[in-house]
């Protein structure tokens, strides 16, 4: 199971820190893309797996969707609580910006390989058209 702390805020100001569990990465994955009404290239913004978070490119995964009056999401904290079907990741902060963990930011490996197939995504979207 994982615990996702993210945090709505509006073009007028408005913000409110929320957070989803989900039980598969896959549910977050989806969830995530599923806030981004258009081009995934002009709203959704993952960091770069090979560099550190913040150090170049795009500051923290966030979604920016005009259909929902300018709303951006943006992701600041997954918790792997180890129960579930994906036991590849390890208990406890998978991936933190530094906004709940004293600006100290974090990212294991399998989230790194997770915002690479995110990246994938961004730069060549698939979907399951019949």
């Amino acid at each position: 199971m994982f615990i996702v702390y993210y945090e709505e805020y509006g073009s007028d100001g408005y913000r409110e820190k929320k957070k989803i569990e989900c039980y598969s990465m896959q549910t977050i994955v989806s969830w995530f893309f599923g806030l981004c009404w258009g081009d995934y290239r002009m709203h959704i913004c993952v960091p770069d797996p090979d560099n550190k978070i913040y150090e170049s490119g795009p500051s923290g995964m966030q979604c920016h969707c005009e259909e929902t009056e300018g709303v951006t999401y943006i992701v600041h904290m997954i918790v792997s609580e180890k129960t579930g079907i994906e036991s590849r990741f390890r208990q406890g902060i998978i991936y933190s910006d530094g906004v709940f963990t004293s600006g100290k930011k974090h990212w294991c490996e399998e989230m790194k390989d997770v915002c690479r197939e995110m990246n994938k995504q961004i730069k060549d979207p698939v979907f399951d058209f019949v």
